[in-house]
């Protein structure tokens, strides 16, 4: 780990994101990887 403040902030983000998703089953018509795909791109991309 390079940056544990950034860590931190990426953590507290994912946390709310999955806590955002908690009240909702998503379905898929063929198998993807969507929730880690967003994940990935929010932490890598990040966002204002």
């Amino acid at each position: 780990m390079h940056n544990r403040k950034l860590f931190e902030q990426n953590t507290q983000v994912v946390r709310e994101v999955v806590e955002l998703f908690q009240g909702y089953r998503l379905k898929y018509t063929s198998k993807q990887a969507f929730l880690g795909n967003l994940f990935e791109l929010l932490l890598n991309s990040g966002f204002k």
